[in-house]
């Protein structure tokens, strides 16, 4: 299945919150993952991730349509050169392989 890596917009805000806003997206993430997942968490986090330059964090597109997210987070202080990948996927594209694909864009 293609997708696209792409810098998040504020235009992604309904498909973010209700692809993100998923239980079985949520059980398997880092206690910063908000559940339920709202509109007011939606613009948080896009707001975050367009603030750095470079980008760290990309939407997953599919067919013009955020569904999911992957980034890079640096680590700080003793860790400071080490790196955290996360990411999530929408429930309905699970199982194509897009995951693996986009682990590797972003490792290269």
């Amino acid at each position: 299945m293609n997708f696209t890596l792409r810098p998040w917009t504020i235009d992604d805000l309904e498909s973010l919150v209700k692809y993100a806003n998923n239980y079985e997206i949520a059980k398997n993430l880092t206690n910063k993952y908000p559940f339920p997942f709202s509109i007011e968490n939606g613009k948080i986090f896009i707001e975050s991730a367009i603030k750095e330059f470079p980008f760290q964090i990309f939407a997953i597109e599919i067919n013009n349509i955020a569904v999911g997210g992957i980034g890079i987070h640096p680590q700080s202080d003793i860790q400071c050169k080490n790196a955290e990948l996360g990411y999530w996927l929408a429930e309905p594209f699970w199982g194509h392989g897009i995951m693996t694909n986009a682990i590797i864009q972003m490792v290269e």
